[in-house]
């Protein structure tokens, strides 16, 4: 039986610093020291853009090697969630719904400051945001991609933000949009405007920043992330949900939404009408 959420232990033996420190690794594998942005190789690994079927599968893999068993200990059979109501009463109980992987920020924070408070966080996103959609591609999966994963990682974010300092603000990734990127995520992936408005509001921050420093990968860059930003803010505006997630939601699709499918692009990659292995979702 999954526990209530407010008795919640995260499994020691899986939830350490050793544990956040090899999600980093992994997932910035060739980063250069100082750098702003990764390398193409590193990108298309992310994305899955440019590279075959066997090297998506393979990336899959070494996710579900290194992350699977932390996802499946506060999956939903092991953490219960509160009923989904609203995005304002998500907002509201945020600290409580992320309450065990706030406690390892704020735990951080207070044992080795901000750099280690936002290196903790960028992990924990990254696990709980990313390696949840490389580990989730049927139907079955995304369901419980958008109604479990997503909702703590939203949680995290919008509890950490109310942090002072805030870990997603840490100075060291100021001028790092590669790192910086990665922790309003969870915000992208929502279907809650005013949160892509604070996605739009950190990006323009961040392409001001490199601008100033005149780095052009930089600023090609976070405009990368401004255009991936505006193809799921555009769906939000228009229907209040990405219509795309109504098949495994179990929710009906509008002829609007359904014209707004056709293009293929507006799927983020989730093949609508089947029921075999899907494509990665979103970023």
């Amino acid at each position: 039986m999954a526990t209530p959420i407010q008795s919640f232990k995260l499994d020691r033996s899986i939830f350490n610093q050793e544990f956040y420190s090899s999600i980093r690794s992994f997932w910035f594998l060739d980063l250069p020291a100082n750098a702003s942005v990764a390398e193409m190789p590193t990108m298309k690994r992310w994305f899955g853009v440019g590279v075959s079927e066997a090297e998506k599968t393979a990336f899959d893999e070494e996710c579900r090697r290194l992350g699977g068993a932390a996802l499946d200990s506060i999956g939903p059979s092991k953490l219960a969630l509160p009923t989904f109501e609203s995005y304002d009463k998500e907002i509201e109980g945020c600290n409580g719904i992320a309450a065990p992987f706030l406690a390892e920020v704020q735990e951080a924070q207070k044992a080795e400051g901000e750099r280690h408070a936002a290196e903790t966080l960028l992990s924990l996103i990254l696990l709980i945001d990313q390696f949840s959609r490389n580990l989730n591609r049927d139907l079955a999966g995304l369901k419980v991609l958008y109604t479990h994963y997503d909702r703590l990682s939203f949680a995290l974010v919008q509890a950490s933000m109310k942090l002072s300092p805030n870990p997603a603000e840490y100075e060291g990734f100021r001028y790092r949009p590669v790192y910086r990127s990665w922790l309003y995520m969870p915000l992208l992936h929502s279907e809650h405007l005013p949160s892509h408005d604070i996605v739009i509001s950190n990006l323009k921050a961040s392409l001001s920043d490199m601008e100033t420093r005149d780095d052009k990968a930089a600023v090609e860059y976070i405009n990368a992330n401004l255009a991936a930003e505006e193809m799921h803010y555009t769906p939000i505006k228009e229907f209040g949900r990405f219509p795309h997630r109504n098949e495994c939601l179990g929710r009906d699709t509008t002829e609007a939404e359904a014209e707004h499918l056709k293009d293929g692009k507006s799927s983020f990659g989730v093949k609508q009408g089947q029921k075999a292995e899907q494509k990665k979702d979103e970023l």
